[in-house]
């Protein structure tokens, strides 16, 4: 797989979770993202961390994430 194809796979990702987080008012945890995504733990990690990074989501609790 190449770098460009891996890169526009991660952005699609990234937008998939934060999606998913925005259209939850109370917060969704790894294991619904788990769930509604199919992707694994390490991914959404690594997408949750970056969407952290960027101010566009925060922790509620341990594990639950809503959007900022």
């Amino acid at each position: 797989i190449s770098d460009e194809k891996k890169s526009a796979d991660n952005v699609a990702a990234y937008n998939i979770v934060l999606d998913i987080i925005k259209a939850s008012d109370s917060g969704v945890d790894v294991a619904e993202l788990k769930k509604k995504t199919g992707f694994n733990s390490k991914k959404i990690a690594n997408c949750v961390y970056k969407l952290k990074n960027n101010n566009l989501v925060k922790t509620t609790r341990k594990g639950v994430y809503t959007a900022i």
